[in-house]
């Protein structure tokens, strides 16, 4: 850890205290999906050639160039 936080959490200890709420929620998470893993992992999201969210042509030429390769 940095010197100027352990000078703030030395002066804060409420800070500490805090911090330790976050790791320890942080840890259940990954415990939690450790036991419990998402049905979305490895799962593949298909966007619609015409969908307003796509805005760049780029991003349009990738779609239907990848939907041609999956015919």
């Amino acid at each position: 850890m940095k010197k100027k936080a352990k000078k703030l959490i030395e002066k804060n200890p409420e800070l500490q205290t805090i911090i330790d709420d976050i790791v320890e929620s942080a840890q259940d998470v990954v415990q939690d999906y450790t036991e419990n893993p998402s049905d979305m992992s490895g799962s593949f999201h298909y966007v619609h050639g015409s969908s307003p969210i796509l805005h760049h042509q780029e991003l349009k030429d990738r779609i239907h160039k990848r939907e041609k390769h999956d015919d």
